[in-house]
């Protein structure tokens, strides 16, 4: 037992200890000057072979900490050791039920993943798929710290060219198993149950896991939108937008909680991120654009407009506290409507009133002066859209930027006089006001004050009793005299160093305000460049018109042309049509045409066959008819003969 708990101490301390190094080169420094480091190192090695996993990788981390950029680092995570301790990290990840060590885990892997030639490796072991595919199955079966920790990891490795394609592809597989998907809950579905998964008030941690969900969603739908997969994705894409439409809200009331209202406005530009990154496929652009999106959006923005506008114009909590995060929704808001204005009816002019209505120069004031780079990019261009219309109070917007400067000079002013004062602390008693005091004259009673007491100290003789308590009391009060001297020296040190510390501030104030009238002029500069810029786009705008009407008329004229094609189209598939019938018919006079030629070769042979049994039948006939007249004759002289007989007989 009392192996246990000194144990329990050592991996206790061994985690302190690896928690303030973690990204503390200070500290790290420090322990890397000790005399006994190379004792810590040699203790750490040992400590990696332990049966326990939880020693392997806190002492993994805090040597990651100490020696990953260094000349050791590069002996200790370099081949077969690296291998080593990869296997080991994505062991602990996955098998290991203490959350602390798995979140340990993530974190050490995440660091390793930031080394080029380590993420490289990482990459390329033959069983990071596996490991993955692992890692995805654990967002559904884990804590939310545990689960927001694997979204960090997830989202870094999405980031990273060398594990982006393959994180992808495990994840559309998942998407598109459907057997899997009948038997249990996938990562995919898991990552829309956290998209999904309400956060209460005093639950930070899975607001935070919610929020890395969508995170990891829109770094999915931009690597499969740019890697040219989004069709992969398409009915898992269409379920996310549903649900990510439903809850496309803000609420009617005021949020007066800071941390509630940060996390409802990052929420909501993460969803609009989501929906901006599917509008890049132009597919589903169209989904989006036929959605009711636009105008949920709208409402969103117009929303955002009557709650916190003027608010964060007067700088009140807790819409000043989160400006940033407010303005990052609008223009969120806005660059989506800008997306699909052209696709949505009446999409230019609603997105033409969020422009022009003057509750947006509050959140545009605060976006230019932001220190996020996007915020700054995002609010110029806004501003250079706004210049366009006639109706946009660009004075109003310099007024406001003027105001948020001002109070920005009056906040770090009142901050730095703080840091001075906490630094050098003056203690001031309740006593009169110094200017009373000293207009008295009494800095020169002080000092006979102080000669009587030194004459009394010294023992002047009185005799009289009545004498020596008078005497004691106005010794009392000349002491009293005396501390209120040095009281007043102090007061006038204290004066005198106030006094400095005021013309200390002065000049600070008026380093600040030159700063500020230089940012000022900076801007005024960038505004004039950028109206240079818009007016040579409108001159290029007004020749793209023109241009625009010179190609409508040739459009024109070649529709013309081609309903003119289209016409003799038809008349030539008439034409066609008609032929194929006379071909046809054709055809069949040439069939019957052989036939008749052939009858009429039959014919013409048995014309002649006739012909000549014709002529032999003339010659026939001829002959009988010779044969015939020679018969007559001969019936004649016999008819001759015989009437000769009768007439002989008769006679």
């Amino acid at each position: 037992s009392h192996t246990s708990k000194s144990s329990d101490h050592v991996l206790a301390a061994l985690a302190v200890v690896a928690n303030i190094c973690h990204h503390n080169k200070n500290m790290q420094s420090c322990l890397k000057s000790m005399d006994d480091v190379k004792l810590l190192y040699k203790k750490l090695f040992q400590l990696l072979s332990h049966s326990d996993l939880s020693y392997s990788i806190t002492s993994l981390s805090l040597l990651t900490s100490l020696v990953l950029n260094e000349e050791m680092g590069m002996k200790v995570f370099y081949g077969k050791n690296l291998t080593n301790i990869i296997q080991l990290i994505f062991n602990t990840l996955v098998t290991k039920e203490d959350s602390m060590c798995c979140q340990y885990a993530a974190d050490l892997l995440m660091d390793l993943m930031a080394c080029d030639r380590i993420s490289r490796v990482i990459a390329e072991t033959d069983v990071f798929i596996t490991y993955i595919q692992k890692i995805l199955n654990l967002i559904h079966s884990t804590d939310p710290q545990t689960t927001a920790k694997i979204f960090e990891l997830l989202i870094l490795f999405c980031g990273k060219e060398c594990t982006s394609s393959k994180i992808l592809e495990i994840f559309i597989d998942q998407c598109n198993d459907e057997e899997t998907q009948l038997q249990s809950l996938t990562s995919s579905q898991a990552v829309l149950h956290w998209i999904v998964q309400p956060s209460a008030q005093n639950d930070d941690v899975t607001g935070h896991s919610s929020l890395l969900s969508i995170v990891f969603v829109r770094e999915i739908i931009s690597l499969a939108v740019h890697n040219g997969l989004s069709d992969k994705l398409s009915s898992y894409a269409n379920y996310l937008f549903s649900v990510l439409l439903e809850h496309l809200i803000l609420n009617d009331e005021k949020l007066n909680d800071e941390k509630i209202l940060k996390h409802k406005c990052d929420r909501l530009a993460r969803i609009i991120e989501v929906i901006i990154y599917l509008c890049e496929d132009e597919k589903y652009k169209v989904t989006v654009a036929n959605s009711v999106c636009s105008e949920k959006v709208t409402q969103l923005v117009f929303k955002v407009y009557e709650l916190y506008s003027e608010e964060l114009r007067l700088l009140r909590n807790p819409s000043y506290v989160c400006s940033q995060e407010l303005s990052f929704l609008v223009v969120r808001s806005l660059e989506l409507l800008s997306k699909i204005k052209h696709a949505v009816l009446s999409g230019v002019e609603k997105y033409a009133s969020l422009l022009q209505d003057q509750r947006l120069h509050s959140f545009l004031g605060h976006a230019l002066l932001s220190n996020s780079k996007y915020l700054v990019h995002a609010g110029l261009q806004i501003l250079a859209e706004g210049f366009k219309s006639r109706d946009f109070q660009t004075k109003m917007v310099g007024e406001i930027l003027v105001n948020y400067n001002q109070s920005r000079e009056d906040l770090l002013k009142s901050h730095q006089f703080e840091e001075e004062v906490s630094t050098q602390p003056i203690f001031v008693p309740p006593i009169p006001a110094l200017s009373d005091i000293t207009n008295k004259g009494n800095h020169s009673q002080s000092a006979s004050v102080a000669i009587i007491t030194e004459h009394l100290k010294k023992g002047l003789e009185i005799k009289d009793s009545k004498l020596s308590d008078i005497m004691e009391f106005y010794e009392q009060k000349l002491t009293f005299l005396a501390g209120r001297e040095t009281h007043l020296e102090d007061l006038l040190n204290a004066k005198t160093l106030a006094l400095t510390q005021s013309d200390r501030l002065i000049a600070q104030y008026r380093c600040r305000q030159a700063q500020s009238e230089a940012e000022c002029l900076k801007l005024r500069t960038m505004l004039q460049q950028s109206e240079k810029v818009i007016e040579k786009d409108t001159i290029k705008i007004e020749q793209f018109t023109k241009s625009k009407q010179d190609s409508d008329i040739k459009i024109n004229t070649l529709l013309e042309e081609i309903q003119q094609l289209r016409l003799t189209v038809t008349e030539h598939e008439n034409l066609k049509a008609d032929f194929n019938d006379l071909s046809q018919k054709v055809n069949a006079l040439e069939k019957s045409l052989l036939a008749a030629d052939a009858e009429n070769h039959s014919l013409a042979a048995m014309n002649d066959c006739l012909l000549k049994n014709n002529e032999s039948l003339k010659v026939k006939i001829e002959c009988s008819s010779d044969r015939i007249k020679i018969m007559e004759e001969e019936y004649l002289k016999i008819s001759d003969s015989v009437k000769e007989k009768e007439n002989k007989i008769n006679g």
